[in-house]
């Protein structure tokens, strides 16, 4: 008889430690996604800002050089801001595989982010003669595509973490697990 008790036990005690790896890795895994999910809105965020302080320094019609402090700062700015937009995506990606509006938010951004692009090429060649009178639509056109794709980035965002979360009720008891007593 002590032998059995003492072999349900272990069963016991194997099987707790077991299922605790098994939540705790997944509870890992939901983490990494959530904090996956952050890093690419606050990329694109980070994207947006640098697109509006290069807009800001063209807007009034005198551009600075782009060998300016202020121009090469701007510049500067954007191209970290590119690089954090690109290792953001590929951690998405790779975390959260196979979420078609995940992706297809990612593409969107992705495509007003390139659009962007050349106003920007153009104001580095021209330098104090670009014009953004010549670019003046397309510009908006693409930092509010950037400002949709953002927002749809944070809905699917909401949607993957409410997802994720979904399976931590049911693991709750239905009842208290003891009874205080008076």
């Amino acid at each position: 008889m002590e032998v059995v008790t003492l072999v349900f036990g272990l069963v016991g005690v194997a099987a707790g430690a077991f299922l605790s790896q098994g939540l705790s890795a997944s509870w890992q895994r939901r983490q990494e996604r959530h904090e996956a999910l952050v890093a690419i809105v606050a990329a694109s965020a980070r994207v947006l800002g640098a697109h509006e302080r290069l807009y800001e320094l063209v807007v009034d019609g005198h551009p600075p050089e782009t060998d300016s402090d202020v121009a090469r700062q701007a510049l500067l700015e954007r191209m970290e801001a590119h690089a954090q937009w690109r290792t953001a995506e590929a951690r998405a990606l790779i975390l959260i595989p196979g979420d078609g509006a995940l992706v297809a938010c990612i593409e969107s951004f992705g495509q007003a982010r390139a659009s962007a692009t050349t106003w920007v090429r153009d104001y580095q060649r021209l330098q104090s003669n670009f014009r953004l009178e010549d670019h003046r639509e397309p510009q908006h056109k693409s930092w509010m595509a950037m400002r949709q794709a953002r927002h749809d980035l944070i809905e699917v965002g909401q949607a993957v973490a409410l997802a994720d979360a979904r399976w931590l009720p049911r693991l709750r008891p239905s009842r208290p697990l003891y009874v205080e007593r008076g």
